[in-house]
């Protein structure tokens, strides 16, 4: 089963402002490798508007770090059957209905 990739870590990753975070994210992706990971279609457009609204990044700049991430690693889209066991585990586990999302979109 492939571990999805929040846009938080991804963000941390190429975020020099937040050294500490960097670290961290950086380990953690190291520790996992590229193999087993994936990155969410609705995780890619958070990492966009993060970086273009949040950090101030010019789109086409933001654009070419997304199209990379497209590149180098499997992505994952979310279907309706997704959307109702999303809503299921918010239900049963009561994490947030991205978090559910995101984490179903990898099957």
């Amino acid at each position: 089963m492939a571990i999805a990739i929040d846009s938080n870590v991804i963000v941390y990753v190429i975020d020099d402002d937040a050294p500490g975070k960097q670290r961290v994210a950086r380990a953690v992706l190291r520790s996992r490798g590229q193999a087993g990971l994936a990155v969410p279609l609705q995780v890619l457009g958070e990492v966009f508007a993060v970086l273009t609204r949040r950090r101030r990044w010019e789109p086409d700049d933001a654009r070419v770090v997304v199209t990379s991430l497209i590149s180098a690693l499997p992505t994952c889209s979310s279907s309706t059957d997704s959307l109702q066991r999303a809503m299921a585990l918010c239900r049963a586990h009561a994490v947030s209905f991205w978090d559910a999302q995101n984490r179903d979109s990898r099957r």
